[in-house]
């Protein structure tokens, strides 16, 4: 999106309400700069997760779309520990694996 960093994006969070799934707004801000307090993150109710990254500069959006099969893991796990080697073995794998992702202008 060639975005400016900090202030150059916008970024929405769709269903991530609850523990533990809000740790991903943790992960967003940490990972993007966006922030409450700059008003550039905003968590929506739903369904299915879902995180729109949007260009104030352009209007350009990705939407990135959990897959299935990755929630299905992340059910499966069972406490701390599986969830730390999981977020490892997720750190290392190729985002489209992970999520669909389309691209909007």
């Amino acid at each position: 999106l060639n975005l400016k960093k900090y202030f150059g994006l916008e970024v929405k969070v769709r269903g991530a309400g609850e523990r533990p799934k809000s740790c991903l707004i943790d992960g967003l801000q940490l990972s993007t700069g966006a922030t409450y307090g700059k008003g550039n993150i905003k968590k929506i109710n739903g369904r299915r997760i879902e995180i729109i990254f949007k260009s104030r500069e352009n209007s350009r959006q990705l939407k990135f779309i959990l897959k299935n099969a990755t929630l299905k893991k992340l059910n499966r796990l069972k406490g701390h520990n599986d969830s730390e080697v999981f977020a490892k073995k997720l750190y290392r794998t190729c985002p489209l694996e992970i999520f669909n992702i389309n691209s909007y202008n």
